[in-house]
């Protein structure tokens, strides 16, 4: 008995090769599927099934189907609000904290404290996920209750 070798490649419904211009490609030795181009789900749908034959080199050949999950990245770059709450002024002079509210118009998991400057104050820790995420703003004390957070900026 000798040794086979396996050829894979990517095929439609019926078995045949898959159209050119199909959004995937295959390694024939290796069998690693990838990406052939940039891939769009506004055009694919979110999942997509890709059909892989193996063709060992006795003409034996064998089908399986994957599914492949299309995670949408938005052609836009994000928005964001950030709100402006009312910091209170004590009678000590001292200016109270505030909870200040950051809303994305499309959700991110890669927004983090190092990306906001608020030089009248600091922000303490960030919760939140998605589009909606909310952080302490406790103002320097030589910040007037007219400054509040307007001064915050995004990198």
């Amino acid at each position: 008995m000798g040794v086979t070798s396996i050829t894979y490649s990517l095929v439609d419904q019926s078995g045949s090769p898959v159209a050119a211009g199909y959004p995937f490609k295959i390694d024939p030795s290796s069998g690693i599927v990838t990406v052939a181009g940039e891939v769009d789900r506004e055009t694919l749908a979110a999942q997509v099934t890709v059909r892989v034959k193996a063709t060992s080199s006795d003409t034996s050949s064998s089908i399986q189907d994957f599914t492949v999950n299309i995670v949408d990245q938005s052609d836009a770059a994000p928005a964001i609000t950030v709100n402006d709450p009312d910091l209170k002024l004590n009678d000590d002079g001292t200016v109270e904290t505030a909870t200040v509210t950051f809303t994305f118009n499309q959700p991110t998991t890669t927004f983090s404290l190092s990306q906001i400057d608020a030089p009248n104050g600091t922000f303490g820790p960030l919760s939140g996920s998605g589009e909606v995420f909310t952080a302490v703003f406790t103002p320097n004390q030589a910040i007037t209750e007219q400054q509040t957070c307007s001064n915050i900026s995004l990198r």
